[in-house]
């Protein structure tokens, strides 16, 4: 796949320098962790314009997460492939709310969250009919970060 240096440049950048995995995106936003201290990989589509195919990754104590669409992601996704064997992408033509975990292998193709309409919309959501989607972690999921 060729990149697109125009999505890449609004969805910023992701790094791998040695065992750290960093990110910086256009906002601010910004992170650096140890892959040593990763417990979870998955994978997420949304409705949304822009970013919509997202990775997430689960920590001890936080979750991170960045764009697919991000600058660098392609030689970051084929390092963490080594890392952390057997990942492999397959949301790629899903076009809503969608997840799955790719690693580790024992909740491989897993869903990871659980969607729906959120339960207390605003008068104004309610009049226009335009109510968020909320998400929650899988029993499954929530079962192994808290067993893990």
């Amino acid at each position: 796949m060729k990149p697109d240096l125009k999505r890449e440049a609004m969805s910023g950048r992701v790094e791998l320098v040695g065992d750290r995995l960093s990110y910086t995106g256009v906002n601010g936003t910004a992170w650096s962790i140890k892959l040593a201290e990763v417990r979870l990989i998955a994978e997420e589509t949304i409705e949304a314009l822009g970013d919509d195919w997202l990775i997430h990754i689960a920590l001890q104590s936080e979750w991170v997460r960045f764009p697919f669409y991000a600058a660098g992601f392609r030689d970051v996704w084929d390092r963490l492939g080594e890392r952390f064997p057997g990942m492999e992408l397959g949301l790629a033509d899903s076009t809503s709310f969608k997840s799955r975990v790719l690693w580790p292998a024992d909740l491989r193709g897993q869903p990871l969250f659980e969607y729906q309409l959120e339960r207390n919309p605003s008068w104004w959501r309610r009049l226009t009919g335009s109510r968020r989607i909320e998400s929650t972690l899988t029993p499954m999921v929530s079962n192994f970060l808290a067993g893990a």
